[in-house]
């Protein structure tokens, strides 16, 4: 469902970047994470993509239009630097319009060759509130104030009075983590530990060198609260 979403709203953005262009080809750039642990993310996305540029060139031809659309496709390598070439070798090809898949810590860092290339850019996966700023960007995803408020609803609504924070160290977690610890202790919680993890580390990693410190802060907890009342919030993916 979520590839056939994805497809739909780069269809009618291709359709619309297209129908602006001058000439009967448009290059649009697709950057695009590697085939490593967000493998399964990448591919959804590349399937995406193909779906949308073969809906679009399709209406094109059932109008008898000689406009087409063609995706210069990208692997991010997950790499900052790599992003920031990605980025100047479209522009220098005379793309500036691109369709990127790019976590917030790496958007962030894009932000400047963007800016002065006058590049426009559609990305799926960036929710830091940190981005919420005037650019030539747009989000298709609200960031995470949204989700802030609608974990402390939850927590309130559950009876929790005390979490255990366990984020990402990087923009995303970090700006999810100060967010959510505004809107939870501002409704009388208490965020007992704000835990980072390494942002290159994933699956049981995680879980085998924090089991320690998230112990430490709940059996604390534990002396005066209800295990009841006490939760442990993570963000990964």
């Amino acid at each position: 469902m979520m590839k056939y979403c994805m497809s739909t709203i780069l269809a009618v953005a291709l359709f619309i970047f297209a129908a602006c262009s001058g000439g009967d080809t448009l290059k649009i750039g697709v950057l695009l994470p590697p085939t490593n642990s967000t493998s399964m993310q990448g591919d959804s996305e590349r399937a995406a993509i193909d779906l949308a540029v073969s809906d679009v060139n399709k209406y094109f031809a059932s109008k008898n239009s000689f406009k087409r659309v063609e995706a210069v496709i990208k692997d991010t390598q997950d790499d900052p630097t790599v992003i920031v070439n990605d980025f100047n070798e479209l522009h220098s090809a005379g793309i500036n319009m691109t369709v990127a898949s790019l976590v917030s810590e790496n958007l962030n860092l894009a932000q400047d060759v963007i800016a002065s290339n006058n590049m426009v850019v559609i990305n799926s996966d960036s929710t830091s509130p940190a981005l919420s700023i005037a650019d030539n960007i747009f989000r298709l995803v609200p960031d995470d104030n949204y989700l802030s408020s609608v974990m402390t609803s939850l927590f309130s609504s559950s009876g929790i009075e005390k979490i255990v924070i366990l984020y990402r160290n990087d923009l995303w977690g970090t700006t999810l983590s100060e967010s959510i610890t505004t809107t939870f202790t501002a409704n009388s919680g208490e965020v007992l530990a704000s835990i980072p993890y390494d942002s290159q580390t994933y699956g049981i990693d995680i879980r085998e060198y924090l089991i320690e410190p998230i112990n430490t802060a709940i059996t604390d907890a534990l002396v005066s609260c209800d295990a009841s009342k006490i939760r442990c919030c993570a963000h990964k993916f």
